[in-house]
This record gives structure tokens, sequence and C-alpha cells, in this order.
């Protein structure tokens, strides 16, 4: 939600008191609780917004009478509760059309939900009326603001990017740090030579889109395009390829914010078609208040491999919840938590290759400054197999870690230069999936 600042937000004191007084004048006549609304009266006209809030919606019979939603709605667009501001002060203007202070009221809280059509009528509605010299100047201040707040959206709705990098990998094929495997059938078998991890130096070239239309202040719909390839110079039987594109649409409503995507991805390894994966993920964020936000996700996906792997077919439920804490000081601190559980069902009566997977992800973030970022993460996962692998005859189970570092500094507008570097370990009880991994790579990205 946007901030708006004091000099935006001031109304003149006269003004106020005096849209005020013929509230007090009418409350005598009022049928819903006099005395409280007196109260409330007194609590919006000495800029008590937190106590008149309180004590409003402590009153929920008196919603519907045009004093009580035209007090309740001041005092909630002061507290910066837009949504409720809105819905109050639209009760009032239907039966009080003539309350010009109570339009104003209702112009900043469209503002505040980005809904900038219906902030410029109802300002321009005002201005109509030839208000005091301050106010027209707030109302200007706004009209400015919401022209700034339209340009630069709609440079960010429709943006491409380009990236460029290099970087060297220590496992480019995944391979195992592994000398000797043991199965049943023989002891200390030497590793396939293919099977050990392989160094290799790489290029790196990536692009995408993403394009957002607003229909309207809660709901808009998305949609874009990335696709990355990692280019391994001594080991180009491993280059990979990744092409994703999705769409859906987002919906705001008080605090929080519902999201509905449908995505396909595919997976190339030395240009060959490795894997398909179409997916549906449905997402919700709150927010808390004081920088926090809650997050709640859900997808189902398909994996649908190339002939030589389609034995591996699967599909894959994840349920993801987490939290961000961010602080609005210096350097910009924040935090964050991920915890998900993912089943993966093998669609070819293989138990061996079904899982289920358990993941938790703690992050934090720092910007010493406008143009630099800093980001640390830290993650884990378990996959624990349902049945007996057909040649170690023993249930496969893995741990996870990695360990991500990215530096990110702007040098304009457009142009971006990052380091990634990411540390990783895979520890199995079948020797053949245990590896380690380290990969970084300085990138540089356009976007227009």
């Amino acid at each position: 939600m946007h901030k708006t600042s004091p000099r935006i937000r001031a109304l003149p004191l006269v003004l106020l008191l005096g849209w005020l007084l013929p509230v007090g004048a009418a409350l005598a006549q009022s049928g819903a609780a006099p005395s409280a609304l007196e109260q409330l009266q007194r609590e919006v006209s000495d800029g008590q917004y937190a106590a008149a809030y309180a004590l409003a919606k402590s009153m929920p019979d008196a919603l519907g009478d045009a004093h009580f939603d035209f007090l309740f709605g001041v005092a909630a667009i002061n507290l910066g509760r837009s949504a409720e501001a809105v819905l109050a002060l639209e009760r009032h203007l239907a039966q009080v059309p003539g309350n010009d202070r109570a339009r104003l009221e209702l112009a900043r809280g469209y503002f505040e939900l980005g809904d900038y059509v219906r902030a410029r009528q109802e300002f321009e509605f005002v201005l109509r009326y030839n208000p005091p010299a301050e106010v027209r100047a707030n109302i200007q201040h706004y009209l400015d603001s919401m022209q700034t707040r339209e340009t630069l959206a709609n440079r960010a709705n429709a943006r491409m990017y380009l990236e460029l990098g290099y970087g060297a990998d220590s496992n480019a094929n995944v391979g195992t740090y592994n000398d000797s495997i043991n199965t049943p059938s023989a002891s200390g078998t030497l590793v396939d030579p293919t099977s050990r991890a392989m160094a290799s130096n790489y290029n790196w070239l990536a692009g995408g889109a993403k394009w957002v239309r607003q229909v309207s202040a809660p709901f808009a719909v998305f949609g874009g395009f990335d696709l990355d390839n990692k280019l391994n110079q001594d080991a180009p039987q491993f280059n990979v390829a990744d092409l994703s594109a999705y769409s859906g649409f987002s919906l705001m409503s008080g605090e929080m914010l519902y999201r509905l995507t449908m995505a396909d991805s595919v997976m190339l390894v030395n240009d060959i078609h490795y894997r398909s994966s179409p997916s549906a993920s449905a997402e919700l964020q709150y927010a808390v208040g004081d920088g926090l936000r809650l997050n709640g996700s859900l997808q189902y996906a398909e994996e649908s491999y190339s002939p030589d792997n389609d034995f591996r077919d699967a599909t894959m439920e994840t349920l993801g919840i987490g939290l961000q804490q961010s602080w609005n000081v210096a350097w910009r601190p924040s935090v964050g938590l991920q915890v998900s559980d993912a089943r993966e069902d093998n669609l070819n009566k293989r138990p061996d290759l079904s899982r289920e997977i358990a993941s938790w992800r703690i992050s934090a973030s720092v910007s010493p400054s406008d143009r630099l970022g800093i980001y640390l993460a830290y993650a884990q996962q378990h996959s624990g197999y349902q049945a007996a692998d057909l040649v170690f005859l023993t249930v496969r189970n893995d741990d996870l870690q990695t360990l991500d570092l990215v530096l990110s500094y702007a040098l304009n507008h457009d142009w971006v230069l990052r380091a990634d570097w990411q540390a990783s370990e895979n520890q199995s009880n079948q020797g053949l999936y245990a590896y380690r991994r380290s990969l970084g790579a300085i990138k540089l990205r356009y976007a227009f």
C-alpha cells in the first residue's frame, strides 16, 4: 500500500471543522447511539484516528448511518485502511452526495488502492466547485503523483530483458564424488567415468518478458516467458536450456492478495528434449502490518520425460507456507522463511521412483544503498523414496543442503550487474546420488 506524504494528506482544519459541524447538528436526530456518535465525532475532530477507528469498530449496528459512515471513513483513511474507508464513504455519499470532504477522502482512498481513474474523477469533481486554495494545491499534488506513478507503471508493466554471463561449475553433470559404489552384486565397484563429477567453465545467455494488464484497481492479468541457456565449455554434452511460459491473474482484497498461475516449462539437455512440466498454482499473501507478510501456495505439476526416460513420468503436488519481515530502516533489511511439503507420484507403478519431499529455506537481504543489494539464503531438502531401488535393493533417502549468495549493483535504470554463487551437497544412502557442487557467475542484465 502506498504511503502519502503529510503535505499531500493535510487538509485545512477550518475546512474540516466546517464539514463536521453539520454532522454534529444532526447527531441528535440519528437513531444509531447518539452518545457514541458524539464521542466518535470528538475523536475525529481532535485527530485521534486510532481511537476513533477502534470505537467505530465496536459499533457494527451503526453501519449504514450516513453520519457514522462519514466519521468511520475519515478515521479509516487516516490509518491507511483504505478498503474499509472506501466502502464507508461510498455508503455515505450515496445518501449525502453534496459532502465534498467525504468526496475528497474517497478520492484519497481510491488513490491509495491504485484506482487512479476513480480517484481522478472524484478530485476533478471537487475542483469544479472552486474549493479553497490549499485544498486545490493538495488535489494538484495527488494528480501530479498519479501521473508519475502511471508513467512508471506503464514502463514496468511491459518489460523485457536480456542477460549475459560467464561462470565456473565444479560439477556440470551433477556427478558423484565417490570413488566406488557398493551394490548387492558387487562390492567396491569403480564408478563409471561418465558418472563422476565434471568441472567446466560456462557461458550464460538468458532473456524473457513480462506483461501486466491492470483491468481494475484490485484485478490484474499477466503473462510472460523466460529462457536461459547454460553452455559448458568443457562438457558440452551437459548443456542445459530451460524455457518457461506462464499466464494468470491476481486479485487484491483488503490486505489479501490472491494469484492464480498456469505455466509450462521445457528442459533441453544438449539440445534434446529431456522433460516438460505443465503446472497450475494458487498463491495468497497477507500483509499483517509493520513490514510482516505471510504467504501460502498450492501447486500441481505433471512431469513428462523423453521416450528414453518416460518410466520417470510423474505428478507433483506441493504445499508451501512462509513469512517475510522487512524493516523500513537503514539498509532496508529483510528476512524470510519458507517451508514446503511435496509428493511426487510415479505414473508407471514405480514406487521406488515416488517420494515425499520436505524442505525449508531461510533468507536475508540488505540494501546498503539504492544501487547495491545483498542476498543470502540457506536451504535443506529431504527426499524419502517409497520403495526399494531395483539395483541397490534399498530405499533411497537423500538430504540436500544449498547455500546461495547474490550481489547486485544497478549501474543505472536499465543495466544491472550481478554476481551469483551457490554451493550444494547431496548426501544419499546410495552412493551414486551423493554429490557436491559449487558454481558462480558474473552476469549483466539489460531491461527495456
